[in-house]
């Protein structure tokens, strides 16, 4: 392939956009090592855009406003892959206690309401032996 001018320079302003979009990562987030994600499908998810366009809704609507990649663009997949992996969610514990921890309403986690919460920390179902383990050195 011959490389022209104007190849190289969408390559610049990929590679300055990205830079740009970082600098904002860093602004809001703190300064990290970012890589850019893979090309393929994401999964996406529409309350984390809807945040994500919110807070740069200026930075979004001038990305789109022009036809050919700008060293100012959002690059998308880049800021919502790390937007959303250092967004903060604030969590209500007494609403999570009360709709998914007591499940019998008495105000109190009892043992198997415990090994549901063991369960939400691990990540999923807790091998017999090791609950056991955790039940008899806690209670």
């Amino acid at each position: 392939i011959k490389s022209t001018t104007t190849t190289k320079k969408q390559l610049d302003n990929y590679g300055e956009s990205l830079k740009f979009v970082n600098r904002l990562m860093t602004a809001k987030f703190g300064a990290e090592s970012r890589r850019v994600p893979a090309h393929m499908p994401h999964f996406l998810d529409t309350v984390v855009i809807e945040e994500m366009m919110e807070l740069w809704s200026k930075e979004f609507d001038s990305t789109a406003s022009h036809p050919i990649r700008s060293p100012r663009d959002m690059q998308y997949a880049f800021a919502y892959y790390y937007f959303y992996m250092n967004r903060r969610i604030n969590y209500d514990f007494d609403e999570i206690f009360d709709t998914r921890l007591d499940t019998n309403g008495d105000g109190e986690i009892d043992l198997n309401e415990l090994r549901t919460l063991i369960m939400m920390l691990h990540g999923g179902v807790m091998e017999q032996k090791d609950y056991l383990i955790f039940r008899e050195n806690t209670f």
